[in-house]
C-alpha cells in the first residue's frame, strides 16, 4: 500500500509548463511522481554535498597530521645527520693538522663532490676525490690517508 499525504502545492505559470513539458520528456506518469523525484533528487544532493564536505574536511585533517609527522621525523633525521657530521668533523679535526688552505680545498672539493652526485656520495667516490685534490694540491697532504702502493 503506497502511504502517501496530499499537500497543496503553487507554481509560478512558467514553472508550471516546464514541469509539464520535463515531465513528458522523463517519462513521468505525473505531475506528482514528477515532483516527488524533483524533492528526493535536491535531498540526495544536499546529503551528498554535505557528506563530501565532512570527507573533505577529514582529509584535510588526516593530511595536515601526516605533514605535522612527516616534518618532525625530517627534522629528528636531519639532527641525527648533523650529529654525525660533527662528529665525523671533531674526529677529522683531531686527526689531521689542517691548516688554512687545506680547510678551504677541502671546502671547495666538498662542494663540488657533493654537487656533482646530487648529494649521494659513497665513501669510494670520497677517496677517489681525496686523491684528486692531493693532485690538485701538488702535496701530499695531511688528507693522504691511503696508502702510497694503492696509487
Amino acid at each position: 500500500m503506497n502511504n502517501k499525504t496530499k499537500i497543496g502545492l503553487s507554481l509560478s505559470a512558467e514553472l508550471l509548463k516546464l514541469e509539464e513539458s520535463r515531465r513528458i520528456e522523463l517519462g513521468f506518469s505525473s505531475r506528482s511522481e514528477l515532483i516527488e523525484a524533483a524533492v528526493y533528487e535536491y535531498i540526495s544532493k544536499r546529503k551528498i554535498a554535505r557528506f563530501a564536505d565532512t570527507v573533505a574536511n577529514v582529509y584535510e585533517q588526516i593530511n595536515e597530521q601526516l605533514m605535522t609527522d612527516f616534518e618532525d621525523r625530517i627534522a629528528k633525521l636531519l639532527y641525527k645527520i648533523a650529529i654525525e657530521l660533527a662528529q665525523n668533523n671533531l674526529l677529522m679535526g683531531k686527526l689531521f693538522e689542517l691548516d688554512e688552505t687545506d680547510i678551504y680545498e677541502l671546502r671547495k672539493h666538498a662542494y663540488r663532490l657533493v654537487k656533482e652526485n646530487k648529494g649521494q656520495i659513497s665513501f669510494r667516490k670520497a677517496v677517489e676525490h681525496a686523491r684528486q685534490l692531493d693532485v690538485e694540491i701538488g702535496r701530499k697532504s695531511p688528507l693522504n690517508f691511503y696508502d702510497d702502493e694503492d696509487e
